[in-house]
């Protein structure tokens, strides 16, 4: 009995040691939460001042990526957010991208089926006072 329990143990212990390591692996080399970081340094430092702008929900954040649909003389910046909702964006634009952003030529506007539900989409622009100036 007493080596059964030693060897749950040491089998816990394995488990949970691999479960860690994977989870530090995994959270080290996730972009998932530098996404805001990196739109709101792009609005307010101007680093690619693109003429275009993407804007929408998770959909838009993770599925277009600007560097393919850039041509010359139009280049575009995905601003798109997990979770932001209309209301959000009129606050985001207001406050954030038409003060510190050239006005953009074109807007991309991903839409969904949820895109006015505010219960599916919990954004909002207080979250993001980290990367407020």
């Amino acid at each position: 009995m007493n080596t059964f329990i030693r060897k749950c143990i040491y089998f816990f212990i394995f488990c949970s040691s691999i479960i860690f390591l994977l989870n530090y692996l995994l959270l080290r080399n996730s972009h998932q939460n530098d996404f805001g970081r990196l739109q709101y340094r792009e609005a307010l430092k101007k680093e690619i001042n693109a003429d275009n702008i993407i804007i929408g929900m998770s959909h838009a954040t993770h599925g277009i990526q600007p560097k393919i649909i850039n041509t010359k003389g139009n280049t575009f910046f995905n601003f798109a957010l997990d979770g932001a909702n209309p209301k959000y964006y009129y606050t985001w634009y207001n406050k954030i991208l038409k003060p510190n952003y050239k006005k953009p030529k074109y807007v991309i506007l991903t839409l969904d089926w949820f895109f006015l539900d505010d219960k599916w989409l919990w954004r909002r622009f207080e979250q993001d006072s980290e990367y407020f100036t």
